[in-house]
């Protein structure tokens, strides 16, 4: 590794096998240039430096790499045409490294940006508070008869002109409850909880990872049932995200996962569905 003339900046890989270092003294390309070297285990030596090449070598002076954890990227300083003046961070990636995984996680949203699993909560919530709400209307209509007949009771046989106007306002009054009572009980009462019946169906989704080219089915992938958070995991690329559902029409977007590392929380993606509910109440 080292020489008579100069070696500086070592560096090892993420996996510490691997050593990267500057040096003006073994062959390269000019001044300082970036080396690998492995160390064996088996011979506890290093093998001999390579020069780590075109383009990251130029004939200016290459003397820094930093490498991230995948060992796919690296970052360099460098003199090259088309920067922002003097030494520029270079991002490099190695082709011959496979590509980390990433991992983007999100929900699903509709276009008033609520969550729509939240929003099914809610609706399902405001569904059966409106069912309490006419089942307490019905009790209040009944005491209300039971009153209007226990004033047309105590009228009894009495006929005047006061008490028969006073009878027919009950009777009146008593035929109205009645009637609200049967609309509550045979209509209103009834859509509600068909309405709540097909809110409470769960939720289904589908999340399918396509190829641009032929829109085949990379992979698939499936949300939280209660809480609809998701995760998609990929390597960099362009891709088509298709999500189908019981519950909105087939969304398709583009996806595009850059070359980078995955970080220690997946990276934020969210998808916003124009309307999340056209199949229910068809």
């Amino acid at each position: 590794i080292n020489t008579p003339f100069d070696e500086d900046f070592p560096q090892f890989d993420p996996n510490g096998t691997t050593l990267y270092f500057s040096s003006t003294g073994h062959e390269g390309m000019g001044g300082y240039d970036l080396f690998k070297t492995t160390f064996d285990p088996v011979t506890m030596e290093f093998t001999h430096p390579e020069n780590l090449g075109f383009p990251i070598n130029t004939p200016d002076d290459n003397k820094t790499i930093s490498f991230t954890k995948s060992g796919r990227y690296a970052y360099i300083s460098d003199l090259r045409p088309g920067g922002t003046g003097n030494l520029d961070v270079y991002k490099v990636i190695f082709l011959d490294v496979p590509a980390p995984y990433i991992t983007y996680a999100g929900h699903f949203f509709n276009i008033d940006s609520v969550e729509i699993f939240e929003a099914r909560r809610e609706e399902i919530e405001r569904v059966k508070k409106q069912i309490l709400n006419m089942e307490a209307s019905i009790e209040k209509e009944k005491h209300k008869i039971e009153d209007f007949k226990s004033r047309i009771e105590a009228i009894g046989d009495d006929r005047s002109d006061l008490s028969v106007k006073r009878l027919s306002v009950f009777q009146t009054s008593i035929e109205t409850s009645q009637a609200t009572i049967d609309g509550l009980l045979e209509v209103e009462i009834p859509q509600a909880q068909k309405e709540l019946k097909e809110l409470e169906i769960e939720i289904e989704i589908k999340i399918h990872l396509l190829n641009t080219a032929n829109k085949s089915v990379i992979s698939s992938f499936a949300p939280h049932p209660k809480t609809g958070e998701f995760a998609v995991i990929a390597q960099p690329g362009n891709y088509i995200i298709r999500v189908e559902s019981n519950s909105f029409e087939t969304w398709e977007g583009d996806f595009i996962i850059p070359e980078r590392e995955q970080l220690p929380d997946p990276y934020l993606y969210n998808i916003y569905i124009e309307n999340p509910a056209p199949k229910l109440f068809k």
